[in-house]
């Protein structure tokens, strides 16, 4: 378990689990939740023996994470500064894929269209746009416009 820190110095508490038995440099699945990271413990377990890192993240202010849970209004800087994380380690070749079903998944899709809140002519969404280059995200399945309800809130 290690603490990786964010740009306005809250500590994501996320588990990592290295392969064992392939060698360096490894692509990463990522996957956070506000449920606590233990939940994930299962699908980390399948990704390591497949030569992934996985990173398992309690979302800001939830479990052993610091910081105020505010419904995913801080999750996509929570992403960047984690994926500039991953870009930095040595044994990372930078590709990351996310998982997660439900409030998971939105987390993942609220970082997305975190980007697009900057001109696409400035520095911050060259600088995050170049980060997402190294990001896939599968579907999301959710009924009842949940999901726009969550990710565009009060709108």
């Amino acid at each position: 378990s290690v603490c990786i820190m964010t740009r306005d110095g809250v500590c994501l508490s996320t588990n990592i689990f290295l392969p064992i038995t392939a060698k360096p440099p490894h692509h990463v699945l990522y996957a956070k939740t506000p449920y606590d990271k233990l939940t994930l413990t299962d699908d980390c377990a399948v990704a390591e023996p497949n030569g992934w890192v996985c990173l398992a993240q309690d979302m800001r202010g939830r479990h052993a994470s610091n910081g105020t849970f505010a419904f995913w209004r801080q999750s996509g800087n929570d992403t960047m500064d984690t994926m500039q994380w991953v870009l930095d380690q040595e044994w990372s070749t930078g590709n990351m894929a996310t998982v997660g079903i439900s409030a998971c998944a939105l987390a993942q899709y609220a970082d997305i269209i975190g980007v697009t809140t900057f001109p696409a002519d400035s520095a911050l969404f060259n600088r995050y746009n170049a980060l997402f280059q190294h990001m896939r995200t599968s579907q999301l399945f959710l009924g009842n416009a949940m999901g726009w309800h969550t990710v565009y809130q009060g709108t």
